[in-house]
């Protein structure tokens, strides 16, 4: 039968070739050829973050009643849903996993959407997201119910990239879509990053080059995923999606993941051109726009290829209701998102009227670069500025569309253009939707300024009413207006968490062990004699910046320092957060065993699988290691070090005032000479077996803050009442609670006994301060 390890080596491989087999995923490739006008123009629709909850069944009931009616008005070509399809939470959003009963409710709100609708199946598009992979341990598994109730699945789409190309007229809009959630599933808290691997970049990499091989017509592409890009790691090898759709020249990416409470400007311009400061742009971008950029029209023209492309993330259905339209006309993509707020409570109200302008784009969010060289650097440019034009959906019938221009170089808008738009009529009877243009001298526009002139487009119904679209600038000559973050939308786009993960969790370790290593290090080198009590007597002089910012921390860590059962506590819970485990925990479902986690990542063991998977979920972690790292571990050093210090202050304070001039003390201050010579004054002879002076060995916490006070002060002394220590003692309690309930989550989200019986973690916090508060009660140690 052979050897014991080639029999081991046969049932590996037989696991592994059932593994494949069991969750082999094809990739699919379509071409919809859409048949009537209006031509060259193509619009899609994208829902993102549905989180479909049995605990909230109203978001499943709205998109019922609001979102089927809406399709049908609108006739998309497409509709992308991107990601975070359910829940998946408990009712306290601390616990996560995936319920079947929410899977069941999406399924067959779907159907009902798609059969009121009229579309046809083959047309819908859903992938995961972080939520719809929660606990769960493998891909096409008995818990993925993504891979048994998703609409891709009814039509037999498996893999993890998707493509469809719509065609009309000579123009291709190629559509891709790709999942790159976390191939095991780990459960929330610690899943919440895009994972692209080097197999999906190449997927990825051969469907964005599926056209590039014909010149005849030209090539619209857009990619659609959940994850922004600020929330997505490199590949294995450490490549990059942005770089990705720079070079493959995409129009925009399409995501979800980040809900309208981080803001309703979450846009980003991503360019590849020349930067000033490469390592800063590396883990942050200030605007929107990707202003380092240089768009010297010079330039351009030399260019061999044009590596810009803007990310545009939406809204959630969860709790804002809104619903995106993407239009695409003669490959100037824009886009409109159309909230429901008016509309939920009165299921009378008829459906609102949605206008999409297409062009003039609008000049905060268009391909500035790619445009500006079409128009300077191609000689067989022929350019589409010659109308106004706009998509309008309507429930009711149109009787009037119009366009107005406002200037706004007085200072307000003045209307300086009004005019009549009419609907393009196409040679084919059937028409896809409604587009109105109207001919306009856009020269006559031309100006330095990109927000100069501002679009606003009118329609009015059969029934009087009328509706506006959103104002916005334009510039026909391709200059960019400047579109702004506030501070929430800069964190959470602006920032490369992934790349900043690895620089503040060194930087908070390298800083916590320099704050532990350093004073100690330097209290050896100085000892505790005579040259360091001159220092610090020179240190603790608070009318010099120099003492306060630097001297003067160092002496507050030196003097914790001192105490060694203190000092080597902190060192070994550092040194144990960084090379053990921080905690074990239910990662997956219930079914499998416990995982732990380090800030390397979770290792977990999955029967169907031969190995233990190690490094899940990085930088996922990050908000764990990080908030407890900044928020608990760093201010329990200085805390622990303040009371140390506190402590000598008061002593210090107790002798000065008592006019004990002769002790031999750490610091010799005298208030009432500026000048003072330590060899005139003569020394209180010290016990050698005990380096307290005798005459301080009575000296404690009752007798200074209580019965005897320095001379000259009372109990409302800082020193004397010991106010900085109740104050320290707050700051306690305020480490104590944010350690607390980050435990907590933990608890409720990976279960109690696996968190509690975690040593490393929950426990040497509160067991260090408690040692520091004990330690530094009393007055008898220097």
């Amino acid at each position: 039968m052979g050897s014991p390890s080639e029999i081991w080596m046969i049932l590996v491989l037989i696991a592994s070739t059932n593994l494949v087999t069991a969750t082999a995923d094809t990739n699919s490739r379509n071409i919809i050829e859409l048949k009537g006008g209006p031509d060259g123009v193509v619009w899609v629709v994208q829902l993102s973050d549905l989180h479909f909850s049995v605990h909230h069944p109203d978001r499943a009931l709205s998109f019922r009643q609001l979102v089927p009616s809406t399709l049908a008005m609108i006739n998309p070509a497409l509709v992308l849903i991107t990601g975070d399809i359910t829940d998946g939470k408990s009712k306290d959003l601390l616990k996560m996993k995936q319920d079947k009963d929410e899977w069941i409710e999406y399924h067959e709100a779907m159907k009902d959407t798609i059969a009121k609708s009229g579309l046809r199946e083959e047309i819908f598009y859903d992938l995961r997201g972080n939520h719809d992979t929660f606990g769960v341990p493998l891909r096409n598994s008995h818990f993925d119910f993504f891979s048994q109730y998703s609409l891709s699945a009814s039509v037999n789409r498996t893999g993890n990239v998707h493509s469809v190309t719509l065609q009309n007229n000579g123009w291709k809009h190629l559509f891709i879509g790709f999942d790159s959630a976390l191939s095991v599933g780990l459960r929330g808290p610690t899943n919440l990053f895009g994972h692209p691997t080097d197999k999906l970049y190449s997927e990825l990499a051969t469907e964005l080059s599926q056209w590039d091989t014909q010149q005849s017509d030209p090539v619209t592409k857009i990619v659609f995923g959940h994850f922004p890009l600020s929330f997505s790691e490199g590949t294995e090898t450490g490549k990059r999606l942005e770089d990705l759709f720079s070079k493959h020249a995409i129009s925009a990416y399409l995501c979800g993941h980040l809900h309208t409470k981080f803001g309703r400007n979450l846009q980003r311009h991503h360019s590849r051109l020349p930067r000033p400061s490469k390592t800063f742009n590396k883990y942050f971008q200030i605007n929107a726009h990707d202003m380092t950029t240089s768009t010297d029209e010079k330039q351009l023209c030399g260019l061999n290829s044009l590596e810009e492309f803007w990310e545009w993330e939406m809204g959630d259905w969860r709790k804002s209701r809104i619903m995106r339209i993407i239009a695409i006309d003669k490959g100037h993509a824009s886009f409109v998102d159309f909230d429901y707020e008016g509309i939920l409570d009165n299921a009378s109200t008829a459906m609102p009227t949605i206008i999409v302008p297409t062009f003039p784009l609008d000049s905060r969010m268009m391909q500035r670069i790619s445009s500006l060289h079409m128009q300077q650097c191609r000689t067989n440019y022929i350019p589409s500025h010659e109308s106004i034009r706009a998509l309008v959906f309507s429930a009711t019938p149109i009787t009037s569309v119009q366009a107005k221009i406002y200037d706004s170089i007085s200072g307000k808008l003045d209307v300086i253009m009004e005019t009549k738009m009419e609907m393009e009529k196409h040679s084919d009877i059937t028409n896809r939707g409604k587009l109105y243009s109207a001919n306009w001298d856009w020269k006559r526009f031309i100006d330095s300024s990109p927000n100069r002139y501002w679009l606003q487009v009118e329609v009015f119904d059969i029934s009087g009413k009328h509706t506006y679209s959103q104002i916005r600038p334009f510039s026909v000559n391709f200059k960019a207006a400047p579109l702004k973050w506030t501070w929430k939308e800069f964190l959470v786009l602006g920032c490369q968490w992934d790349l900043l993960y690895k620089l503040l969790l060194w930087l908070m370790i390298v800083s916590l062990l320099a704050s532990l290593l350093l004073p100690k290090l330097l209290l050896l080198y100085t000892g505790n004699g005579n040259q360091f009590n001159r220092w610090t007597s020179a240190t603790l002089n608070w009318k010099s910046l120099s003492n306060v910012l630097f001297k003067i921390p160092l002496w507050i860590l030196i003097e914790a320092s001192k105490i060694n059962l203190i000092w080597w506590g902190q060192l070994l819970h550092l040194v144990y957060l960084i090379f053990f485990p921080w905690f074990y925990g239910q990662v997956l479902t219930e079914d499998y065993k416990t995982g732990y986690m380090t800030h390397k990542g979770w290792t977990v063991s999955i029967p169907e699988l031969p190995f233990s998977q190690s490094g899940i979920g990085v930088p996922d972690v990050m908000v764990i290691i990080l908030p407890h790292l900044y928020f608990v571990v760093f201010p329990l050093l200085w805390v622990v070090s303040a009371f140390a210090a506190e402590r000598v202050a008061c002593q210090m304070h107790y002798l000065l005032k008592s006019e004990k001039k002769e002790l031999e003390s750490p610091v010799r201050r005298i208030n009432d000479a500026k000048n003072f010579d330590a060899d005139v004054i003569p020394k209180l002879q010290i016990n050698k077996s005990n380096p307290v002076p005798a005459k301080m060995d009575s000296i404690n916490t009752d007798r200074c803050s209580h019965n005897h006070y320095a001379k000259g002060c009372a109990a409302s002394c800082m020193h004397c009442g010991r106010w900085i220590r109740k104050a320290l003692l707050g700051v306690c309690l305020v480490i104590l609670f944010h350690h607390c309930m980050q435990s907590y989550t933990l608890i409720r989200a990976y279960g109690a006994k696996a968190i509690l019986s975690s040593p490393g973690f929950v426990w040497p916090v509160p067991l260090l301060l408690t040692l520091a508060v004990w330690k530094t009660k009393d007055l008898n140690y220097i």
